[in-house]
């Protein structure tokens, strides 16, 4: 086996090890939601997702779209860190 045929190897295998780490803290996490909603059930509005009991970091981020406004203070930013860049 070459040198790089083992580190592809390896990588595969950090690869899967990764995935079931992921599986596990995901299982982990519904069964910490059931038990909430569970123990909450009588309580209005107490029922959790569960991303909203805590977030992981390979959670996908939802990002707001943004508005003409930040745009344009964005790209004014821009202009001006590279007006005092050329200075």
């Amino acid at each position: 086996m070459t040198p790089k045929e083992l580190d592809h190897a390896l990588e595969a295998h950090n690869d899967v090890i990764e995935l079931k780490e992921k599986q596990e803290y995901e299982r982990l996490r519904l069964l910490l939601m059931h038990q909430w909603n569970m123990q909450n059930r009588h309580v209005k509005h107490a029922y959790k997702k569960p991303t909203e009991l805590f977030e992981f970091p390979w959670d996908e981020k939802k990002k707001k779209p943004q508005t003409l406004d930040q745009m344009k203070e964005q790209m004014r930013s821009i202009a001006n860190a590279y007006k005092k860049r050329k200075k």
